[in-house]
């Protein structure tokens, strides 16, 4: 995660657009409605930083295809394993002890 966090600030300047490439907040002609106008510019900038929206999803993504993946949810890895080695004690201890995703830092 410390990882991922690094390379996101890194890649920021990448992700947010310019000013001048967001959607144009200019209306045309003089005093035009100024509701509609706040809401482009609320659209503008929401547009500008969609790719950090996105970004900001990687690691759940990452969680959830991992956790399912672990779960067995996804695939019939879990169920398969169990039935080629559910006999075998170290294997039973091993599902047991090890977690499934996030390693434990201290051991008891």
């Amino acid at each position: 995660m410390v990882l991922w966090a690094g390379i996101f600030i890194m890649n920021l300047p990448a992700l947010i657009e310019p000013a001048a490439a967001a959607v144009s907040t200019t209306g045309g002609g003089g005093g035009g409605n100024k509701v509609a106008s706040w809401i482009q510019q609320i659209g503008g900038c929401l547009w500008r930083f969609r790719r950090v929206g996105v970004a900001l999803l990687s690691p759940w993504f990452m969680w959830t295809l991992f956790s399912g993946q672990a779960n067995g949810t996804i695939t019939n890895a879990v169920e398969l394993a169990v039935q080629k080695y559910g006999h075998d004690p170290d294997f039973v201890e091993y599902t047991k002890s090890v977690p499934l995703i996030v390693p434990k830092i201290f051991s008891r």
